[in-house]
């Protein structure tokens, strides 16, 4: 130990400080220039919506408003029973003459061994004629350059698929405690500077072997842009059609071949993109609850590694220290990743002031979702999904 700290915890904060440097944000792209010779590729913005009536109206009038001079939208009707649909189609009909092409699909029936998500993205892009393909989820809403900005990053880093965290609008006590955790995680516990790395020195990804770039890769379904070419040779959404938690599959999927050259963008874009998920604790129980799990697909063992880690390195040393003074120095290096990861995607105080409370709140969760998978199925928006890995 040095200065009071495990080793653990200096990687922990190893691992942030090193991602900080790789971790960019979205940029304004510079105004498009008309040019017969190379026109801007065409980007399909594409939305699946199921009983998304209190969400989508400010979400598709964000994306008709959007600047990039090439763009086509696509929103599914997943089935809804709220009227997202006729407010899809109201919007459609009053956007601008001459504006951005708009098209709203009816959903097909679920085919078994497809989750409704992933079915329905399918579908999406069955129908979209993009070189670009922005799967995006109907509770977002995004200033008018994000897809321009997106586009640029992307083609300036050569990225096969780019994922984007969007700022995170919270209100209720719940949302402001859990939410901030999975950006914690997110930022910790995921090695986005190895990905750079290897992603820089290919030959070195190819020497560790697929299983384990495999293992490095995330994403987040709220801000999805893939190359069509990268999209189609990965097998899309089919390709993890029963995944609840598709969206960190789908770069899995992409890392999984960075040996043979593909490349994972992870970056933020708060200043472009904003996303409030749920609205009450009922909601951020049900919401979380149906992902946790899932996120380590058929690694079983790797889920209770995260609880364990979880426990051990970052709430038992916030409470340690109340009846072992000389364990301040754990407490203070995790407040301290805590406030960084706060600085940096301006997740809010209050969860660093609550910290011991909202670690126990996401084991809870996370618990309660392994129960699901184990036993009765999860259930989300009428549909229920058994997976037991």
């Amino acid at each position: 130990m040095l200065l009071g700290l495990p080793l653990i915890l200096w990687l922990l904060l190893a691992i942030a400080v090193a991602n900080l440097f790789v971790f960019r944000g979205l940029r304004r792209a510079p105004a498009a220039v008309a040019d017969a010779a190379a026109p801007a590729p065409l980007v399909s913005i594409l939305v699946p919506a199921r009983d998304e009536a209190r969400n989508i109206r400010e979400c598709v009038a964000s994306l008709l408003a959007q600047d990039h001079p090439n763009c086509e939208l696509l929103v599914l009707d997943d089935g809804s029973t709220d009227g997202t649909g006729e407010i899809v189609q109201e919007l459609f009909a009053t956007a601008n003459v001459g504006g951005m092409p708009g098209r709203l699909l009816t959903g097909m029936e679920l085919p078994d061994g497809w989750s409704g998500k992933n079915w329905a993205c399918h579908q999406l892009a069955q129908a979209a004629r993009g070189d670009f393909l922005l799967f995006t989820d109907a509770d977002t809403a995004h200033e008018p350059g994000a897809v321009a900005a997106a586009v640029a990053h992307a083609r300036e880093v050569r990225a096969d698929l780019l994922t984007a965290w969007p700022f995170q609008v919270m209100g209720t006590l719940s949302e402001r405690l859990v939410i901030p955790v999975i950006y914690l995680v997110g930022f910790v516990f995921c090695a986005h500077w190895l990905v750079a790395l290897l992603q820089r020195f290919p030959r070195l990804a190819r020497a560790l072997g697929t299983r384990l770039t495999r293992a490095l890769g995330a994403a987040n379904g709220q801000f999805l842009l893939f190359t069509r070419a990268a999209y189609d040779r990965i097998g899309g959404h089919e390709s993890v059609r029963a995944e609840i938690a598709e969206d960190v599959a789908l770069g899995r999927e992409i890392t999984a071949r960075m040996p043979e050259g593909m490349r994972l963008c992870v970056c933020e874009a708060l200043e472009f993109s904003r996303v409030r998920m749920y609205r009450s604790f009922a909601e951020v129980w049900a919401g979380f609850a149906k992902n946790l799990r899932g996120v380590f697909g058929r690694e079983g063992w790797l889920f209770w590694v995260f609880l364990l880690g979880l426990w051990v390195f970052l709430l038992a040393p916030t409470v340690k220290w109340l009846w072992v003074p000389a364990a301040w120095p754990q407490a203070v290096a995790v407040l301290g990743l805590r406030a960084l990861v706060t600085w940096r995607f301006r997740t809010g105080w209050l969860g660093v002031l609550l910290h011991p409370l909202a670690i126990a709140l996401v084991i809870a969760i996370a618990l309660r979702s392994w129960w699901l998978t184990r036993g009765p199925g999860v259930e989300w928006k009428g549909r229920v999904y058994r997976k037991d890995p």
